[in-house]
């Protein structure tokens, strides 16, 4: 019997909300079904909060400074789009997805942070090992997950894709 079953869904969503961390939702998700079903109702709120809660305006700008950094293409000139990306991101100037509500910037900022804090544990557990040879042979593991499943019913099984 699942025991989140019996608790409403607003405080089932400020459980997740207090977990702070996508892996650790990812494995209460994976144990307890009403749980997971509550994630996959609420996810785009989770995210908006878990980021409101730890980017602060400059470091947003930041995040967004590198997941709208332009891409090289051949029809322009690159370098004249890069100087104009700089400039807006020294000034301050780009959109912050939390006060435009922009779910798809959103959930790219989580990505982002997931990313990062996986390469700062890697990075930490490589720089206190006792025998570092052996940790620098170990990469990360990075999967590239999909933004949304389309038609597929998520079970706790598939969780871990979301």
């Amino acid at each position: 019997m699942d025991p989140f079953n019996k608790l409403s869904s607003e405080l089932c969503v400020q459980i997740l909300i207090s977990l702070r961390s996508r892996r650790s939702i990812l494995r209460l998700a994976q144990a307890s079904p009403a749980m997971l079903h509550q994630f996959l109702v609420s996810k785009a709120y989770i995210s908006r909060m878990l980021v409101a809660l730890d980017f602060d305006d400059e470091m947003m700008q930041d995040a967004m400074g590198i997941i709208l950094l332009p891409t090289h293409d051949n029809r322009g000139d690159y370098s004249k789009l890069l100087r104009h990306h700089y400039v807006r991101w020294s000034e301050n100037r780009l959109p912050n997805p939390l006060k435009t509500h922009d779910a798809s910037l959103i959930d790219q900022v989580h990505r982002l942070q997931a990313l990062l804090l996986l390469f700062i544990e890697d990075y930490l557990t490589k720089a206190t090992a006792i025998f570092p040879p052996r940790e620098q042979s170990y990469r990360p593991e990075i999967q590239r997950q999909p933004a949304y499943r389309c038609g597929k019913e998520a079970t706790p099984n598939s969780i871990s894709t979301i």
